[in-house]
């Protein structure tokens, strides 16, 4: 059985909002103001981004390929560059001597190029959205958020960023990337698995994580899925809050001590961190506990991955990615 690409695209931003952690109003006035903008673009930027008037992510789009494009296997993963592409390409050919259908289409999480053009464009929305949840004013993480974004945006219009995308249109592979959308559902079920909870320490947090699939499957080949990088697993945990999981990537490290002063935070929990956050949690006296990175983005992508199934869609897991049915 197949799909479209065009129906896989649909399907990962449908899933992506489903797990959106706004509200239905703030997601709502944040498409408005985006459909706003594209009227101030010029005509060759509304042509480059006119899926901006329904997909509120634009860290995920099609890289390259048609939407009328036909999909029964998928190769996944966390990253696809152009060696994995390279790969896909070198599994077709192995694939044929095989009998077996090609692969026909490439995932990856992590944005390329105009995916990772609209990095910027997802980080202050959602994150003004869940630090206001924690109880950070939106003028304060607004605030520290725009050099930031500034930094980011200058160091990918100096990359070589359609690199994967030429890639991608000389071995005709049909490429999309699903970033935003699935650290919206890691965020969510992380979220949800500790609002259960009720924790005295930082190692009841732990163990609390260490249960979710993605991470238990991990276990098998870390020896730590789940780190405690500031604090200790004897900490007392204080509020938790999920901190660096959605919004496209790490904010500044500013921010911490808001969590810590404005919203009481005692626990923080994201998938990476510099050593200046991690300086600043010390500063502010704040546990810092950091999860595989690829476990968190796997379990991000698994809803995807059970609906392309469910389509009867075959899937290939690439390097990085851990499958963990839900």
């Amino acid at each position: 059985m197949a799909v479209t690409l065009e129906e896989i695209y649909k399907k990962a931003v449908e899933i992506g909002i489903k797990y959106d952690p706004r509200s239905k109003d703030d997601l709502r006035d944040y498409m408005k103001e985006k459909k706003d903008a594209m009227k101030k673009m010029t005509k060759l930027q509304q042509k480059l981004h006119q899926d901006r008037t329904w997909n509120p992510y634009d860290d995920t789009r099609i890289i390259y390929g048609s939407l009328k494009a036909k999909v029964s296997c998928v190769y996944l993963a966390i990253d696809v560059e152009t060696q994995e592409l390279a790969l896909i390409d070198a599994l077709n050919r192995k694939r044929k001597d095989q009998r077996k259908k090609p692969i026909d289409l490439a995932i990856a999480h992590h944005p390329e190029s105009y995916a990772l053009e609209g990095l910027v464009g997802v980080m202050e929305d959602i994150q003004v959205a869940t630090m206001k949840y924690a109880g950070v004013p939106p003028n304060l993480t607004a605030g520290t958020l725009r050099e930031r974004m500034g930094d980011i945006q200058k160091n990918i219009h100096s990359d070589n960023l359609h690199r994967t995308r030429n890639a991608a249109e000389l071995l005709d592979i049909p490429m999309l990337c699903a970033h935003t959308i699935a650290d919206n559902v890691a965020y969510t079920i992380v979220t949800n698995v500790l609002k259960k909870l009720k924790p005295r320490k930082v190692k009841d947090v732990v163990k609390a994580l260490e249960k979710i699939p993605h991470f238990a499957k991990a276990m098998e080949d870390y020896d730590r899925p789940v780190d405690v990088q500031t604090g200790s697993s004897s900490s007392w945990a204080g509020k938790v809050f999920v901190e660096g999981f959605t919004g496209g990537t790490d904010g500044s490290e500013e921010i911490l001590k808001y969590l810590s002063r404005n919203a009481h935070v005692g626990t923080v929990i994201a998938m990476h961190k510099t050593k200046a956050h991690r300086d600043e949690a010390k500063k502010h006296h704040l546990n810092s506990i950091i999860t595989n990175h690829m476990a968190a983005d796997s379990l991000g992508m698994q809803p995807l991955v059970d609906w392309l199934r469910s389509k009867k869609v075959e899937v290939v897991c690439g390097p990085g990615y851990i499958d963990a049915p839900l």
